[in-house]
Order: structure tokens, then sequence, then C-alpha cells
């Protein structure tokens, strides 16, 4: 607020001034203090990025968990450019392989070249087509592919539809809008479609048992049918996870780490005047601990790069204390 900010401009002294910074920040963490606000916890949970594999950073949520987001459209900006391709088997209907992995199921005439000129091709069961720019990413949206003259022409981006063939996949969940409304995200100014949906709460369905804890780029897609018979296919998007002064997360990542196979780190955070005072030393740390309680370690100068090397931190060794 403005008596916030004038509070902090008129003190003189540095150390006050860090003292005032480090208790607002504090309080706007602490709901007991000040109540949640759309930009620290709504904004942040609903617009993290898409992620379709572990990373160093984190890992993808899971198609069960509240706020898991689905789509309708089959192509992303994922798919681009010139290096993915996709197949098309059958005559009609069509189905769809990305990556020699199953998209959805398309009419014949809800997937046909838009320009005039190719209103006679077939399409090439053996060719795998790419895309050659981003696709509009809603149904009906524009999406480029390469044909097997490197010509770039336009098709529409099906809807996701496995309607009697249900066969074709491995993991579909019911999401029942009865108990657990879908949330619609809307394209807003851009160009006002429907870009997806974000579950309300966990979801009930004895499938999300099967489902693993981790996918990676190339697992089998998760899809769900809804009440009116449409279809959804689910978007990973990085999870994230709580550790803030009244919450810290205990094991510092360790579990996910495990889960993921090293492929995501730990994510221990360093004490900072934020956290200084409400810090814990995790008794499941995420780093390896030693059985012993002595333990000598010899600050020398190869310890200290494998220390640098290890944290990514510089480390410093004095002499002569």
């Amino acid at each position: 607020t403005s008596s916030e900010l004038d509070q902090m401009t008129s003190i003189s002294s540095p150390i006050n001034t860090k003292g005032v910074i480090s208790n607002w920040i504090t309080n706007q963490m602490d709901s007991n203090s000040v109540s949640m606000t759309s930009h620290r916890e709504y904004w942040r949970k609903r617009l993290n990025a898409r992620l379709l594999t572990p990373v160093g950073l984190g890992k993808s949520d899971h198609p069960c968990d509240a706020l898991s987001k689905w789509r309708r459209y089959t192509f992303t900006q994922d798919d681009c450019c010139w290096t993915k391709p996709f197949y098309i088997s059958g005559t009609g209907p069509y189905e769809l392989y990305f990556e020699g992995v199953i998209r959805t199921v398309v009419a014949k005439e809800d997937f046909r070249i838009v320009e005039e000129v190719y209103a006679n091709y077939t399409f090439n069961q053996t060719w795998g087509y790419t895309l050659c720019s981003n696709p509009h990413e809603v149904v009906g949206g524009y999406v480029r592919i390469v044909l097997e003259d490197e010509s770039c022409v336009t098709v529409r981006n099906p809807e996701i539809d496995f309607t009697g063939h249900t066969h074709l996949v491995d993991h579909i969940l019911y999401l029942n809008e009865t108990t657990n409304p879908l949330q619609p995200i809307d394209g807003g100014w851009f160009d006002g479609a429907n870009k997806g949906f974000l579950t309300s709460y966990d979801v009930e369905d004895p499938h999300c048992d099967t489902i693993p804890a981790v996918t990676e780029q190339g697992d089998d897609h998760i899809f769900a049918q809804v009440p009116d018979g449409s279809w959804l296919v689910f978007a990973p998007r990085l999870e994230l996870a709580n550790n803030i002064p009244s919450m810290p997360l205990v094991d510092g990542g360790k579990s996910t780490e495990l889960v993921t196979g090293g492929k995501t780190t730990c994510a221990n955070a360093p004490r900072n005047f934020l956290n200084e005072g409400s810090c814990v030393l995790s008794s499941n740390a995420c780093s390896s601990a030693s059985s012993s309680s002595d333990l000598e370690v010899i600050l020398d100068s190869t310890t200290i790069r494998q220390l640098h090397n290890i944290t990514g931190r510089f480390v410093y060794g004095l002499k002569g204390l």
C-alpha cells in the first residue's frame, strides 16, 4: 500500500530498512497475516510453465492433481518445427500419431488442406509430416505442415476425439463436472478462444492409480472424457511445491529427485534474511548424510574444487586463522 511504501522511504537507517522489507515480505507469505491474493497464489499456480519431461528445476504435475490442465486441440507449439514428424494412418477417419504416439482420431472431412490448389491431395501414410510454423492452439486453428515436395500448407487443428476408438489408448479418465467443475481458460484479448480447462479438485478415478507418478516426453498421453461425451488430453505443467516459512519443504526435494531418477535436483533453499528465523534442518535431507556424528573434512584445494562442482557455488578457503 502507499502507506507501507512511505514507511520504507522514510527510514534513514539501512539496517532498519532491511528489517522492514524482511517483515513485509514474510507477512505477504503468511496467510494468517495477509489474505491470499490472486497475484501471489492464484496466478502462480495457474500460469506455471509447460513441462513434458523432468528437468533439473522440477517435474510435471500429475493428471489427477487439483488444477491439472486439459485441452481439446491436438497440436501445440511444443510440436514445432520441422524435426518432429507425425503420421496419418487410415483413409478416413484418420488416426494421427505424433512421434509414434496416438494423438487423436479425426474425420476425413475435418482434416484436409485448406488451399484449394490441393483439393484433391491424398495424405501419404508413409510420409512423416512436420510442422513448419507454430500452430494456432485452438480447435480449428491453422496448422502449417510440410508436404513431400517441401511446400508448406494449411490444415485445421483437430479436436481430441476417441469416440468409438477407445481401444487405441491406454489411459482414459472420467472427469465428473458435477463434483469437480472444470475452470475454462480463454484466450483473452488475443483471440477469445478456449485454451483449455483446469480441474478444481483432485480427480477421483480408480484409473489414477495406474498412471505413473512421472510422465516423460514420448509416453502415452493421458486422455479424459467429460459428461457431454467430448474428449480432453492432459497438458502437463511444472509442478509447484510449497516452501514457505510456515510450510517448509521438509525433504528439500528429495522425494522428487528419487522419483525422477535424479533428473530433478534438490530444491533446498539457502539461509537468507527472509527465512533465517524459521528455516529447519531436514530430518530427511535431500543430500546424503554420514552415519557417524564425527566427520572430518579437509579443506584443501581438491575439496574446495569438489564443493564448487557439486553445488555450483564459489567456496573460499582462509589460511592462517
